[in-house]
């Protein structure tokens, strides 16, 4: 059983107690970046194979926070893990929150409830909505006057009046 350590006491605390197997993962600890990097260098060196149970879980978990973050993708399986066998939800949450910093949440913030316009609030608004209007103006003239619609060619009206005939046979 291990002992409670008081505030002002220091100690070190053994790789066998931690059940910590690979030396270079002794001063790593879950969710950290040099946890994933050590991690991820491990399976580019050995493969998946060359992770326990509890680091292939630890792996998965940066994975799946990843593509959270990035993806928005919050199933439980992808390519690497298609039956989702090493999601674990605990995790892939504390790996979310070490990739933001602590800023993610599944529900976006509520927009801030802006005070009531100042006069000059209003103003400016009048403004800008004078200017667009000017220029909706200017565009809708611009438009009327360059796309008229010409007689279609296969109007046969048309074609009859350019020709100054008329349909009936005399």
């Amino acid at each position: 059983m291990p002992s409670v350590i008081s505030a002002g006491m220091s100690a070190r605390i053994s790789r066998q107690s931690l059940n910590v197997r690979d030396e270079t993962m002794t001063d790593l600890f879950f969710p950290s970046e040099d946890h994933r990097r050590a991690l991820v260098d491990k399976v580019e060196a050995g493969g998946l194979k060359a992770l326990d149970d509890h680091e292939k879980r630890e792996f998965h978990a940066y994975r799946y926070a990843w593509r959270r973050v990035r993806l928005a993708d919050f199933s439980q399986k992808y390519g690497c893990d298609p039956r989702g066998d090493w999601f674990d939800g605990v995790f892939v949450n504390q790996a979310v929150e070490m990739m933001t910093g602590g800023k993610y949440s599944l529900t976006p913030p509520r927009p801030e409830r802006r005070p009531d316009p100042t006069p000059e609030d209003v103003v400016y608004v009048d403004r800008r909505l004078a200017e667009f209007r000017a220029n909706l103006a200017v565009a809708e003239e611009r438009t009327a006057t360059t796309t008229r619609r010409t007689a279609d060619p296969r109007d046969l009206a048309a074609i009859q009046a350019g020709l100054g005939l008329t349909a009936t046979e005399e």
